[in-house]
């Protein structure tokens, strides 16, 4: 019997599965992308022109977290479950073929979390571990003490590896945050504004949202007459990867597509990466009293029941 001694070492198409997540403290729920990538030899668009290569099924995934403080468990598993709230933006984890997993539990200081995703048909399994950047949640940025000008405020402690300065950012996050009371239920609630930084939006100048951010607020914050909001005050904040993924982010920025191999990953058995973000506030601002009233009855935002000045929750005027 005659033995053929020369094989490729690439099969055809060797078909697997990219996951990427970042985990963010001060963030109401944490997402998990899972792509299909391949490792080929001949030209990738012949597989990626296939729907039944690159598509996958949410349904065929269990994706969770171990919760671990020191080593040891802290909690139950966190599972997360499939989500289509997730916009298909443009930016390093886009491409218009994958399937997002959402938890919305919220993520401890000082802990680590482990990933798992696997796949339930084939028992594939592959894992990789974070722990998350910064010493404050959202929760605690509620109870945050805020003031009106920027040198009052002292911001975390913050063992970076990168600047801190807002002056080395191009963007930052503008972040209301606002009770919403219906009944004898109250909610924390955020909304996230994205402007590019100039001196108008880093430091404390007269006014302190402008038109462009009342025209957003008003567009993103439903009117509903039976709910009335408190408004907290405003975040500005300043968004830090961790120094595994900013790693990820310089050796993939060449990459054209997520369906193939990223050049770093940290999963075990797998490809991808699981790694933390944080929104570092640089300032926590002190809404004015003139600023409060144009939430409430300004020509922009006058329909969403802010509380004024005075704590009334009646409906705005």
């Amino acid at each position: 019997m005659a033995c053929d001694k020369d094989w490729n070492t690439l099969a055809p198409w060797e078909e697997k599965y990219a996951v990427y997540g970042t985990l963010n403290l001060k963030d109401t729920a944490q997402y998990i992308r899972i792509n299909r990538v391949f490792r080929i030899e001949d030209d990738p668009n012949t597989y990626l022109n296939n729907p039944d290569s690159v598509n996958i099924m949410a349904s065929d995934f269990e994706v969770w977290m171990e919760d671990l403080l020191d080593g040891n468990p802290a909690g139950p598993p966190i599972v997360f479950s499939p989500s289509n709230d997730y916009s298909k933006e443009e930016g390093l984890f886009s491409t218009g073929h994958y399937q997002t997993f959402k938890t919305t539990e919220w993520l401890q200081v000082g802990h680590t979390y482990r990933l798992f995703v696997k796949h339930k048909k084939t028992g594939f399994i592959m894992s990789a571990g974070s722990r998350p950047l910064g010493l404050r949640t959202l929760e605690q940025s509620f109870k945050d003490n805020r003031y009106t000008t920027v040198p009052q405020y002292k911001p975390e402690r913050l063992d970076y590896w990168g600047s801190l300065l807002p002056t080395q950012f191009d963007r930052m996050i503008q972040r209301l945050l606002y009770y919403e009371y219906t009944g004898t239920d109250t909610l924390m609630k955020i909304l996230d504004w994205r402007p590019w930084i100039t001196k108008s939006t880093s430091d404390d100048s007269t006014q302190q949202l402008t038109d462009d951010y009342l025209v957003y607020i008003a567009s993103q914050i439903p009117v509903k007459p039976n709910v009335t909001r408190k408004a907290v005050g405003v975040d500005k904040i300043l968004i830090l990867n961790d120094e595994e993924l900013q790693l990820f982010i310089d050796l993939s920025s060449e990459q054209g597509s997520l369906h193939f191999d990223p050049d770093y990953t940290n999963f075990d058995n797998g490809t991808g990466i699981f790694a933390s973000r944080y929104y570092y506030t640089f300032f926590a601002m002190m809404l004015k009293p003139q600023t409060i009233d144009t939430l409430v009855y300004g020509r922009f935002t006058k329909g969403l029941n802010f509380i004024d000045t005075f704590g009334d929750k009646t409906t705005s005027k």
